[in-house]
């Protein structure tokens, strides 16, 4: 089946450089739901995700919180 390769492509593609908004929207909610439903440290999604540091994952969380809110 196709399901294990799709699953490593979508893997590859959240934690790969591009910055489209078809990729950082998916991004963003990743990083929101370890955080508010794992409660994994900033830095922690940081590294799984390959971001350079902690506040790419705060301004992720924010985003994806201020949207919930609207």
């Amino acid at each position: 089946t196709l399901f294990p390769y799709t699953t490593l492509f979508r893997s590859l593609i959240l934690k790969s450089p591009l910055r489209s908004e078809r990729i950082v929207r998916p991004r963003q909610v990743v990083m929101y739901l370890l955080k508010t439903h794992l409660n994994f440290k900033h830095q922690e999604i940081a590294d799984i995700l390959k971001r350079k540091d902690h506040t790419t994952v705060m301004h992720g969380v924010e985003k994806i919180t201020r949207l919930l809110i609207k």
